[in-house]
């Protein structure tokens, strides 16, 4: 579930662009999705399972790779590329549109 600095209706959007693809929203990508939709600043894939991990939940590099490109997908997040040989990811909520 998302903590209380991640908008519920962001959440909700994530779970139904899930829905739209008939992927199963598991508990793993909602905690991804959490950490990154609530992270001040630019997240590796390394960082978020580093949050995960001190939250107590282990999930998988693959899980997490998967589930923020999913993000990417779904408009939720950004890609990054600031030349360090990976990824760094973050939200767009201040970016987006409201959704109709």
């Amino acid at each position: 579930m998302a903590n209380a600095s991640v908008d519920i209706v962001e959440t909700d959007r994530f779970r139904a662009f899930l829905r739209e693809r008939r992927l199963p929203v598991t508990q793993q990508r909602l905690a991804i999705a959490d950490v990154l939709l609530s992270a001040p600043a630019h997240l590796s894939a390394e960082d978020v399972a580093a949050v995960l991990a001190k939250q107590g939940q282990t999930v998988g590099l693959a899980t997490i790779y998967r589930t923020l490109d999913l993000l990417v997908a779904s408009g939720l997040a950004e890609e990054r590329d600031f030349g360090e040989g990976f990824k760094r990811y973050e939200h767009r909520l201040g970016n987006l549109l409201p959704r109709n």
